[in-house]
């Protein structure tokens, strides 16, 4: 109920212009990140869910869940608040949001056909690693950890970051291990090669 009332309080103030052109643009991209996630997992879900072991509906409430919950501790602006240079982490913040959502898209356009958002493996899978892939092994799962940054630093609060960021990127690590698993058992030698010679999800790193 109390996420339903600001969400109308939002809409109230963006449609009144009461937010600042930043408030505004990152609004904005907001919307094009969750309306072009709502889209690719209507149309890229596969009926095989065999091998997903929910990690792809851990991922989503874990997201949504999430992101809706530090967004209303930042918004209460109480404890938590980080007092230090909040205009340059809501630059950076945004900054991090687009650079994230870029490298999602460039990754799941790289895949093509077989970008799924569950774990399965299709016919003809074919194992990539060119264009960014050449760089980390999960490279979509790298742009949406950037952009869970950029949402937890935008809202300058500690208790925000850490309730947004951290379940998130527990999520995706399980839900990498989950599709290690997989690639592996199907690739096999040729998938263990290729991770010798990349990273998951930050080149020379991790």
């Amino acid at each position: 109920m109390l996420s339903a009332l600001w969400l109308v309080k939002v809409l109230y103030n963006f449609y009144y212009y009461e937010l600042d052109a930043r408030d505004r643009i990152f609004l904005i991209i907001c919307f094009i990140w969750v309306a072009s996630d709502a889209v690719l997992n209507y149309a890229n879900r596969s009926k095989d869910t065999s091998k997903d072991q929910s990690s792809f509906w851990i991922l989503v409430v874990t997201d949504y869940s999430a992101a809706f919950a530090g967004v209303y501790i930042a918004l209460m602006q109480g404890a938590g608040n980080i007092l230090w240079g909040n205009p340059y982490l809501n630059y950076l913040g945004l900054t991090f949001v687009i650079l994230g959502l870029t490298i999602r898209w460039v990754a799941i356009y790289t895949l093509k056909r077989q970008f799924t958002v569950n774990v399965v493996i299709i016919q003809n899978h074919q194992l990539v690693n060119a264009g960014i892939y050449n760089y980390v092994r999960h490279p979509a799962y790298l742009g949406s950890l950037l952009s869970f940054l950029g949402l937890a630093l935008y809202f300058g609060n500690w208790i925000s970051f850490v309730v947004i960021f951290f379940p998130t990127l527990f999520a995706i690590l399980n839900r990498i291990a989950v599709e290690e698993k997989v690639l592996i058992n199907h690739f096999g030698r040729e998938y263990i090669d290729y991770a010798k010679k990349t990273k998951r999800l930050i080149p020379n790193i991790y």
